[in-house]
């Protein structure tokens, strides 16, 4: 943006500063100066700078006068003003107003703009069209309020009664544009005008119109108007809200000096000498803070000024400025060494373990958006839409994992990649029953493979099935030490994300993973299978979705094993091998306990060594192995017998029909 040196010495001397200094100096305090150019065709210099976003204040000459005078502690040459009505009317019913002054200007003649106003504007790099329009850029670049003129006949034909509040309510709304006088053509006739000036509050999208510079600028203007127009100006009428004047709108910050300390550093060329206290206050004083110093907590208070609150909200904004005043450059620039190191936590060891264990198991892991992607199925009500979303594909946040990972498996198909065990660990987001908010982290996992073993080089390779997909994740949550129980999901956990996530399962091949402590549901596993995936092949695909946080409380962190130690028996064992026919739907785990609950004490184990079906009689059978010890003795012939016909009673017992019907 591109100021007139001239008028910018009229609000304070920088004479005196050499060239390079003064550009040094500005460069350091986040004013970029682009060109500083002399302009002997208007006998003056324009000084271009760039200003940065969060420093839109800086837009006209009295504001950038004043930041000047900030950095280098220098006066200004006028003297700053409250605002001042003679005759306020009556109170102005616009909140956002603090006052409105409007004046009738009669016959006004439209003359040439003069040499030195035209050249001012050039130099700011706006070319001049006519007088009046010409007087209002000036007073908006030099003073930073912008006034309004109107037709007053075209506004006296719309409206007799009630004049200055339907102008007011034009001016405000801008409803009306075809009033505003300078976008007429303009011509030499007289012609009679509304002057228009207000001071709004200033806030995130109105940073101009200071009310400390609003007489300065009022009385430049009616100055300029009279003289060059020859017109006649009439008595103001003017409204104002409130206190004209009052601080209560500013914004107080409180802080330590230890923390401008900390982060800062030390000063320069000095055996680690700090800022002190009285440094520091001037120039909070400088920068128009008002600070107090409260010596017994060693804390500074300060009151941003309202023109500044746009860009200054946090105590680290306050020590910027405290750097950028006093020159960053004279500070230490080097890092300050620390000892002490960071501590790791429980959990990020505990899903660094996760994530490693999973890819020593032959996983790969995938990094999905935490968006949905993919229409499988219809918006469901527990999804959290995106207000804003950047593409239709992120419309709202995903209820589970598992939509990703099955379209990687169906990139992965059309690709002719019929080997895919791949996994993922992220936030999962949704609405809980009482319709808050909820944020989670699942590990989700998809296990696809056609050619996952051969039983031997005559025989081809068969693809994973469930038991196998099953074998791999108890692998794993035994390599992590997680004490789980399996149990079949005849009804699905209230979870609303395993609710949602039964529509991807088989209904007869799935299962739920229970916490072995409290008994509670953590996550789920099953074979893929939904009507709604006709691009892709369901069948051998297996997916499984573990809540992270429940997982966690599962994993064994004892140190130390609680091995119970039994006496080691030198003597020769005797095994027994019994095979029993079973019903197709009889339970292993029933069968196993029936044994143990009668069988006699010599016995050390029993273990289920063999499951088998007759395809042509479909005929099930088990085979079990129970092995007899004795701590004491090599077993004899009476204790053998006494197995034997043990073993005889526990069968009859176990074909009994009232027995048999339990199982």
């Amino acid at each position: 943006m591109k100021f007139s040196w001239k008028v910018l010495n009229s609000f304070i001397n920088l004479e005196k500063i050499p060239t390079e200094e003064f550009i040094s100096k500005l460069n350091l305090s986040g004013l970029e100066v682009e060109e500083f150019k002399d302009q002997p065709i208007f006998t003056d210099k324009s000084i271009d700078l760039n200003i940065t976003a969060n420093r839109k204040e800086l837009f006209c000459i009295i504001n950038l006068a004043i930041e000047l005078s900030t950095i280098f502690y220098l006066p200004l040459q006028l003297k700053l003003k409250n605002i001042k009505l003679i005759e306020p009317e009556k109170k102005s019913s616009f909140l956002y107003l603090k006052c409105i002054k409007s004046h009738k200007v009669h016959y006004l003649k439209n003359r040439l703009t003069p040499n030195w106003l035209q050249n001012y504007l050039k130099i700011s790099g706006i070319q001049p069209i006519s007088l009046i329009r010409d007087i209002q850029k000036y007073i908006e670049i030099k003073w930073g309020h912008k006034f309004h003129v109107f037709n007053l006949e075209k506004i006296n034909n719309i409206e007799k009664k009630n004049l200055y509040i339907n102008y007011i309510n034009n001016v405000l709304n801008n409803k009306k544009d075809y009033l505003y006088f300078y976008n007429e053509k303009q011509n030499k006739k007289i012609q009679n005008i509304i002057l228009y000036f207000a001071v709004y509050e200033i806030n995130k999208s109105n940073i101009n119109n200071s009310s400390i510079v609003f007489n300065q600028a009022y009385e430049e203007t009616i100055k300029l108007i009279t003289t060059y127009t020859q017109s006649v100006v009439s008595k103001s009428t003017e409204y104002y809200y409130d206190d004209l004047n009052a601080n209560n709108k500013n914004q107080t910050l409180n802080i330590k000096k230890n923390e401008i300390k900390n982060l800062l550093g030390p000063i320069k060329n000095t055996k680690l000498t700090f800022l002190q206290k009285q440094q520091i206050l001037n120039i909070l004083q400088q920068l128009n803070f008002k600070p107090i110093y409260f010596k017994a907590y060693k804390i500074f208070k300060i009151q941003i000024p309202e023109y500044r609150q746009h860009d200054l909200k946090r105590n680290i904004d306050i020590i910027e400025e405290i750097g950028r005043i006093y020159g960053f450059e004279k500070f230490l620039n080097k890092l300050p060494t620390y000892q002490n190191k960071g501590n790791i936590s429980l959990n990020y060891l505990n899903l660094k373990i996760i994530r490693n264990s999973l890819l020593q198991i032959g996983f790969n892991e995938v990094i999905n958006l935490s968006f949905n992607n993919t229409n499988n199925f219809k918006s469901n009500y527990n999804e959290i839409t995106v207000r804003n979303p950047l593409g239709q594909e992120q419309i709202s946040l995903r209820i589970n994992i598992l939509d990703s990972l099955i379209k990687i498996h169906k990139q992965n198909i059309n690709n002719k990649i019929f080997h895919t065990e791949i996994f993922e660990i992220g936030k999962i987001f949704y609405r809980n029953k009482l319709n808050y908010f909820m944020e989670e982290s699942y590990l989700g996992g998809l296990i696809h493979n056609n050619n996952y073993s051969q039983a031997n080089w005559s025989n081809s390779q068969i693809p994973m099935n469930w038991f196998h997909a099953k074998g791999i994740i108890e692998q794993f949550l035994e390599i992590i030490k997680a004490q789980t129980t399996w149990k079949k999901a005849i009804k699905l956990d209230n979870s609303i994300t395993f609710t949602y996530n039964k529509n991807y399962y088989h209904p007869n091949k799935t299962l739920l993973i229970y916490n072995d402590y409290n008994q509670e549901s953590i996550g789920i596993f099953g074979e893929l299978y939904n009507k709604n995936l006709k691009e892709i092949k369901t069948r051998n695909t297996y997916l499984f979705e573990i809540n992270i946080t429940k997982l966690l409380k599962c994993i064994n962190y004892n140190k130390h094993y609680n091995y119970i130690m039994y006496p080691y028996s030198s003597y020769p064992s005797v095994s027994r091998d019994i095979s029993i026919k079973v019903r197709k739907k009889t339970s292993i785990k029933k069968i196993k306990k029936f044994f143990l609950d009668r069988i006699i004490d010599l016995a050390e184990s029993i273990t289920i060594i063999n499951e088998y079906y007759n395809t042509l009689n479909k005929q099930r059978s088990i085979c079990i192995r129970i092995i007899y010890k004795s701590l004491y003795k090599t077993l004899n012939n009476i204790d053998l017998q006494n197995i034997d016909l043990n073993i005889k009673e526990i069968l009859e017992a176990l074909y009994l029909p009232e027995i048999k019907s339990k199982l």
